[in-house]
Formats: C-alpha cells, structure tokens, sequence
C-alpha cells in the first residue's frame, strides 16, 4: 500500500509540475488577425515559445535584456498570443494602428525589466507581479485617470532608477502621479498629474479633506473647516482642461469667494495645492 501511494503522489506532483510549465509567461490579446513583430529579450540569448492564436507552439529566437531579437509570426484564431520563456525585455514593435494590443497579462514573468508597449489600445496595466521592471513605456494608450492611477499602485517601490513614459492617454494630467514618483519612478516627457482626474478616488478623498466647494453669482465658494492659508487653485473640468489657475488665501474660519466669471454647466474639479497639502474636491454647475 505504502509503494502504491507513493507512486500515486509522484505522478500527482509530474502531472502538476507539467501543467505549471505549461502556462504562459506573457499572454496578450490583439484586435485582429495578421503579422506581428515583437522585440523579445532574455537573461541570455535563447529560444522562446510562441503560441499565436491557434494553439500551435513554434520557436522563436530571442536576444537579451539590451539587445533584443525580433520575432515575427501571424496572429490567427483568438488572437490571443501567448509567450513561453523567462522573458526580461517584452516589446511590441509594429502593431499596426488597426490591429493593437488591447490587454496584455505579465503577472507570470517575474524576470521582466522592460515594458514597451506606445501606441496600443491599452486600457490597464499591472505590474505588481514584476519586482525587476525598471522601464516602462505606455505612451499614446487608453489609461484614464483611475486606470493609470492603478497601474501606479501596481508598481514596486525602488530605489535605482526606474522611468515611466506615459503621454497621450486619456488620463491627461489628472492621474496623480505623485504615487509614482513616492516610489522612487521618473516620469519621462515633462508629463505631470495632479489628481484630480479619478472620480472615484476624490470621493474617497473628499471625506476627510476639511474643505467643500460651491458655485454661486460667478464665485467658487470653498468652505474650510481645518486649513489656512496660501494655496494654489486649480480649476479643471471632468475631462481634465485646466480652466483656471490662481493664488488664493484660504480662511478656516467661513466661506471664501474666488471670482471666476461665467461657468457653463457640468461638473468640475477644484486642487488646493501648498507645500504640505494636496486637497482635491468637486461641485457641479446647473
């Protein structure tokens, strides 16, 4: 009996060690069908596994972290290609502008380093599973400002250089990059954010911030309970246009008017930023 469970638990660890090498390292999901090119590297130069979309595994050669190798294959069937191998450099070079990568899953490659995928159609990226990634490009994507907002939660706190080039996604300047750069990243291309562009998280914000903000007569009204002084005001509406920006000194003790002129109708946000303080709220004009 003591031989026959043996052998039943050693074909139960082989069958489950063969299905863990079978799942994927990286799986993304493309529009259509058609040729693909991706920039692939590794530790050291080698063979990766490619499925693209039909099922059917094939080689492909890799090049390295630095220096990567293209491989270049035909989208068919799902079009959900997925790569086998300790990838550390994952590229997407020529995704054409009607067939892009719309989702991409890395939380299967631990080695990965370099994250490059400009002008796709994403709309959410996680890296919280990729404690090496140190470049990140995601410019001209989908991200709005909660979205990017989660992908700057997903990243790993660092302290060697790690750079983030994220302009031309719907986020704009509103995502608050603030959460990225607290983890020691670079944002690349001068991109700034000031959080005022997910509306979920302002109103979890807005609870505890000591501050609500009104629209009467052509004057933003900012009732203050436990803060004071100097502020910088930002006014922006929902799509994230800065409309106004101007110094203002904030009383705890009422309300305090700010001329602003005509508004039209429509939500807006307002950004009280000082030195120490980052407060975020919202009013809506009928």
């Amino acid at each position: 009996m003591k031989k026959v469970t043996f052998l039943l638990i050693s074909v139960s660890l082989l069958i489950s060690a063969n299905l863990l090498a079978d799942e994927p390292n990286v799986i993304m999901q493309r529009e259509s069908g058609g040729e693909l090119t991706l920039a692939i590297g590794l530790a050291t130069a080698g063979n990766i596994q490619v499925d693209w979309g039909d099922g059917v595994l094939v080689s492909g050669a890799a090049g390295t972290t630095n220096a990567t190798a293209n491989i270049t294959g035909t989208v068919t069937g799902t079009n959900t290609i997925k790569l086998y191998g300790a990838i550390t450099t994952l590229q997407v070079t020529n995704s054409s502008s009607t067939t892009l990568i719309t989702s991409v899953d890395v939380s299967n490659a631990p080695a990965l380093v370099k994250f490059i995928f400009p002008r796709n159609k994403l709309t959410a990226v996680d890296l919280s599973h990729n404690p090496l990634v140190r470049t990140i490009s995601i410019y001209n994507n989908l991200l709005d400002a909660c979205a990017m907002d989660a992908f700057f939660n997903s990243l790993q706190t660092i302290t060697n250089a790690g750079s983030i080039t994220m302009y031309n996604n719907p986020c704009g300047i509103t995502s608050t990059i603030s959460i990225a750069t607290s983890k020691g990243w670079t944002i690349t291309s001068g991109t700034s954010g000031n959080g005022t562009g997910c509306v979920a998280a302002i109103n979890r914000v807005k609870e505890n911030q000591g501050i609500n903000v009104g629209y009467s007569d052509h004057n933003l009204l900012i009732t203050s309970t436990n803060i004071s002084g100097e502020f910088e005001l930002y006014l922006m509406t929902l799509n994230g246009l800065k409309i106004a920006q101007k110094t203002i000194e904030v009383n705890s003790d009422g309300k305090n008017a700010v001329q602003l002129g005509n508004l039209s109708a429509g939500m807006y946000f307002v950004n009280l930023k000082a030195k120490n303080k980052n407060l975020v709220s919202k009013f809506i004009v009928q």
